[in-house]
């Protein structure tokens, strides 16, 4: 049971506990998680879509600034000031939500040619921490080889399931190429 600010704790027995103060995250695994972050998050998507100067990806007609699923945000610009900008406006939103961002778990990847020598990015005066990586809904996205070897990655995997598939068709005499698709 949630009460405003404080989360309190029924035991059939015993009745309510006293309220404790909880401020940080959404319930690990919970359905109601997603539901819950997104009702949050609601608005910064137009906060983000105001920015000037900010070079947001496109995909074909649609501006992608943002990625959200479950409880998980990724942003994203073609600039460092433009990201910059938009880690600064989700600094203000979450200030205005009362919302706290985890700043140990939030990452920048720098996506470039060459391995990137760009200043660190700041949120709450904190500098984030640069990878080389980003795996997003199981996709992994390379600094420097982009997206090149999640397609390469993709496709082994697929080529393993295929084969592993025809064997198991094998196994139980299946041959009809249709009936094992």
């Amino acid at each position: 049971m949630y009460c405003q600010d404080h989360a309190c704790l029924h035991h059939p027995e015993e009745g309510l506990t006293p309220t404790f103060l909880c401020r940080i995250g959404v319930k690990q695994g919970c359905p109601l998680s997603p539901l819950l972050f997104g009702l949050f998050i609601d608005g910064l998507e137009k906060r983000l879509n105001a920015l000037e100067g900010d070079a947001p990806p496109m995909l074909g007609q649609l501006v992608v600034r943002l990625l959200l699923y479950a409880d998980n945000l990724a942003l994203m610009s073609h600039t460092l000031t433009g990201l910059q900008k938009q880690l600064d406006v989700l600094q203000t939103f979450c200030y205005e939500h009362q919302l706290t961002m985890n700043v140990k778990k939030t990452k920048v990847v720098v996506f470039e040619a060459r391995k990137s020598m760009c200043q660190a990015f700041q949120y709450e005066g904190e500098a984030l921490e640069q990878l080389n990586s980003f795996k997003y809904l199981g996709v992994e996205l390379h600094d420097t080889k982009g997206m090149q070897a999640a397609i390469q990655r993709l496709a082994m995997s697929g080529k393993k399931t295929i084969f592993a598939l025809r064997r198991r068709c094998a196994e139980l005499r299946i041959f009809d190429l249709a009936l094992q698709c």
